[in-house]
């Protein structure tokens, strides 16, 4: 048997309990440990290389405001914006972390870095949450605020629409009972038009003349 470097022992003698490494000697187990770093640089040599951190930062921040237009003003707002982002880019690392150990097939010792990044990506994905709850762009806010804003947009739309009718066009009322009687509409403002009519009006049925 060769001589067995001394950085692995440790490792080999923990593994030499497990049940699919019952009848292999030390040699064996040496083989499938380098055997799987070897896999892990060709998988992490084959990764794209991300953007720095500072860039994606700052990039997830821009996104952010734009989008939901996050108060910038707002000191809380801010802070809390900030911290969305480094968790969002945090849960991020985990999430890249827990695939790796997916794609390079964990072993026993992997079991305990899994569990550890778990209960981390877990408390991120609650914080995030807490803090999208705080600056007002969950999903389930964002639903609420849209159910609300319908009426208002509604009503915002019934009152420019009434701005506009009065803006466009000119009352005629019957001098003596002070009754608005038909509106006077030009649909080309900017020609030469000349209007002369006259109505009774239907309260007191006295003559009102219109001339413009």
């Amino acid at each position: 048997m060769e001589n067995i470097d001394p950085k692995y022992q440790g490792k080999i003698n923990r593994m030499r309990n497990l049940p699919m490494f019952a009848n292999a000697n030390d040699q064996d187990i040496l083989d499938h440990i380098l055997k799987k770093e070897e896999e892990k640089k060709g998988i992490k040599a084959t990764r794209p290389i991300p953007g720095t951190y500072e860039e994606k930062y700052n990039k997830l921040i821009a996104d952010l405001r734009s989008e939901y237009g996050v108060d910038m003003n707002d000191s809380n707002d801010v802070e809390s914006l900030k911290n969305l982002v480094r968790h969002i880019l945090q849960l991020e690392s985990i999430d890249s972390q827990i695939r790796a150990l997916h794609q390079e097939g964990m072993d026993f010792n992997d079991s305990r870095t899994y569990k550890n990044l778990a209960d981390i990506q877990r408390s991120l994905i609650m914080s995030i949450s807490d803090l999208q709850d705080k600056l007002g762009i969950s999903r389930k806010m964002r639903k609420d605020k849209a159910s609300d804003d319908v009426p208002q947009f509604i009503e915002a739309l019934k009152k420019k629409a009434g701005e506009f009718w009065d803006r466009k066009t000119v009352p005629v009322k019957c001098q003596k009972c002070e009754i608005e009687l038909f509106r006077y509409w030009v649909n080309f403002p900017k020609l030469k038009n000349t209007v002369n009519l006259s109505l009774e009006c239907w309260k007191c049925h006295e003559e009102v003349i219109f001339a413009r």
